[in-house]
């Protein structure tokens, strides 16, 4: 995940396009372009940078990030006033500003959770044999960031609700961005999880998006190219117990029917391993991901 890729998003992602209700009222342009204008990138960043200390750096405390939510709200009311496209007292607005400034916010904390989860994954990634600079051939989840990433985005709720009391435009719901796959980026961490490690990376699926992990899951795969076959280099567990270590075998595809398949389900390959454990949590998540080879996830994508 590129921390550029968040400026990709043009105006026709933004709510009020895609619903078509901002447009030209009275004297003022409502803010339907309020994501798209130079001051909506400058917002952006301070968004993206803000987050990026948060989960990456370490340099933000969480209890900043409702009250940097706010100010953004705030700001960027000011400017679309300054801009003569709202009023500034329009409740339609004002809740359209609100909810805007929210999906920033609600993508942008997806986002960059991931990019914290993989910053961590290069320590495995090098263990096993990934050179810091190449390709990423990798993919690495840690449910401490998911679970962070739901925490966070309670408290961007809590703060819309707060500047909707504040504004007196009613009650702004949230759910709907929460709730919405079509939205850029998706809309949770698992969406922005499942399209890079199956669409980027192109060598694991998450089945099942909605479905909570066990605390403190930890799962890492690597493929690596080895003569005619690649090797899958598997590690799972809870915490820092990733005792659940294995290679698999996959040969390149060439046409011709191998021995190895191209995919495997990731409860099959530890089934014996996990037989008998306590942990049911544990065995029952683990169906819950595909790993397979670069050729599958190329043709899957094609689908």
């Amino acid at each position: 995940m590129e921390i550029n890729d968040f400026n990709n998003m043009d105006d026709a992602y933004s709510p009020g396009f895609r619903t078509g209700r901002w447009s030209i009222t009275g004297a003022f342009l409502t803010p339907k372009y309020c994501c798209g204008t130079a001051f909506g990138y400058r917002q952006d960043e301070k968004i993206q940078k803000k987050l990026k200390d948060y989960y990456v750096n370490g340099t933000a405390a969480k209890e900043e990030l409702k009250a940097f939510f706010k100010d953004m709200c705030r700001d960027r009311r000011a400017a679309l006033v300054q801009e003569r496209k709202t009023t500034g007292t329009d409740p339609d607005d004002n809740g359209q500003i609100l909810l805007d400034t929210y999906e920033r916010f609600r993508m942008a904390n997806s986002v960059m959770a991931n990019l914290g989860c993989n910053k961590e994954g290069e320590k495995p990634a090098v263990k096993n044999g990934w050179r810091q600079g190449a390709d990423k051939d990798w993919v690495y989840y840690n449910a401490d960031f998911y679970y962070e990433s739901e925490g966070v985005s309670v408290l961007f709720q809590e703060a819309a609700r707060e500047i909707s009391e504040e504004w007196g435009c009613g009650e702004t719901d949230t759910y709907g961005w929460d709730t919405d796959r079509h939205a850029f980026y998706g809309s949770s961490f698992h969406e922005v999880w499942n399209n890079g490690s199956r669409n980027r990376t192109g060598i694991c699926e998450m089945l099942n998006l909605s479905e909570k992990p066990p605390e403190q899951f930890r799962f890492f795969f690597r493929v690596d190219n080895r003569g005619d076959r690649e090797v899958g280099s598997l590690q799972a567990g809870m915490g820092g117990n990733t005792d659940l270590r294995k290679e698999i075998m996959f040969h390149i595809y060439d046409g011709r029917q191998r021995p190895f398949p191209q995919m495997y389900h990731l409860y099959e390959i530890f089934e014996h391993e996990i037989k008998g454990q306590p942990n049911r949590e544990l065995a029952e998540y683990l169906k819950n991901f595909l790993v397979f080879t670069r050729y599958y996830g190329t043709v899957q994508m094609r689908k």
